[in-house]
């Protein structure tokens, strides 16, 4: 069995294993996190460009000048 061969070794330290099996499990889940933040910020990113470009198609392509407005009403 590999394990028994691993752990009953003379070399084997036990602490030392676990020290960097979570220093390994502690970079992942921080690689995870930095993931997970860039996508929620090009998420955030891309929907305030698209409520831009709907606010900047209501907006009219000649705005009237004030004579204009009082004329009118």
């Amino acid at each position: 069995d590999l394990l028994k061969l691993i752990t009953h070794d003379k070399n084997y330290d036990e602490d030392f294993t676990k020290d960097c099996l979570e220093v390994i499990t502690n970079e992942r889940l921080e690689k995870r996190k930095d993931k997970h933040e860039k996508r929620e910020y090009e998420l955030k990113k891309l929907e305030l460009e698209s409520k831009a470009t709907i606010s900047d198609r209501n907006v009219p392509l000649t705005v009237p000048k004030p004579q204009e407005v009082n004329a009118a009403l």
